[in-house]
């Protein structure tokens, strides 16, 4: 019995490697800013110090 050898894969080219990194890259900083996201939507404490800060923030540069 012969057994033949499957084919190599074909060589990726730099252009393909770079635009798939630039995609994993993209991917992971969607799921990096949709889990702040969450944890925001979750810690309460933090949520009132956010909205206190920019209340602050607001008042400042309200015209008196």
């Amino acid at each position: 019995m012969n057994s033949q050898t499957p084919q190599p894969q074909p060589e990726w080219t730099v252009e393909q490697l770079i635009t798939a990194l630039n995609h994993m890259r993209d991917a992971w900083t969607r799921a990096a800013l949709d889990l702040r996201d969450i944890q925001f939507g979750l810690d309460t404490a933090q949520r009132r110090e956010a909205i206190a800060h920019a209340n602050e923030l607001m008042n400042k540069v309200k015209p008196r």
